[in-house]
């Protein structure tokens, strides 16, 4: 993806090219941008992670000031359909949370890909199940795993509330905590099956 940085040295009408840049970039705020295109440097981050319309409006601005960096950014086809297992990187592609966090030195080294057993048909019917049962019981958040007793592999797990890890700005506290791995659990009576 690209992300916009300026050089403030080279930008010739700050308060215009800040206008400019917030009418592209309306989440960005005109008071902050002005002050980064002002700064005594020659180096300021502006926005990262650009979608390529924004890209190519920016371009138009015609501000040699105003560069791009191509960078690497994750990408979560199945949303949050495995968020708390898989879990999420930074903008700088640091795990946050999940298999992401956990074997994050592994996964920068690169090499062998890291395999996970999660069977994805399972996953979906897991996580609706459970999404339904929340739902029913309007319960604060619940849990499911599906495990091959044999191998003792994880074929699905998950936990509600769950996130888009597409957008981890937008994460809550209660969406974060991992009821598979965090909660306490009191199995009474549902291991009397197993004897």
């Amino acid at each position: 993806t690209a992300s916009l940085y300026a050089d403030p040295g080279l930008i010739q009408n700050p308060e215009k090219t800040a206008r400019a840049l917030t009418k592209i970039l309306p989440d960005l705020v005109y008071g902050d941008v002005l002050n980064k295109l002002q700064r005594d440097t020659r180096f300021v981050w502006v926005k990262r992670d650009l979608t390529p319309e924004a890209q190519y409006r920016i371009l138009e601005i015609g501000e040699p000031g105003l560069q791009f960096k191509s960078e690497y950014a994750r990408v979560y086809p199945q949303g949050p359909l495995t968020a708390h297992i898989v879990g999420y990187n930074n903008i700088d592609d640091r795990g946050q949370a999940g298999i992401e966090r956990s074997f994050d030195s592994l996964l920068a080294q690169g090499g062998e890909p890291l395999a996970l057993t999660l069977d994805i048909r399972l996953q979906h019917i897991l996580r609706r199940e459970l999404r339904r049962a929340v739902g029913e019981f309007s319960a604060a958040g619940g849990a499911g795993v599906i495990m091959d007793v044999d191998t003792g592999e994880i074929l699905a797990a998950t936990s509600q509330p769950d996130f888009d890890p597409q957008e981890p700005g937008k994460i809550t506290r209660d969406q974060q905590f991992n009821n598979l791995t965090l909660s306490l659990y009191e199995p009474g009576s549902t291991f009397k099956i197993f004897s």
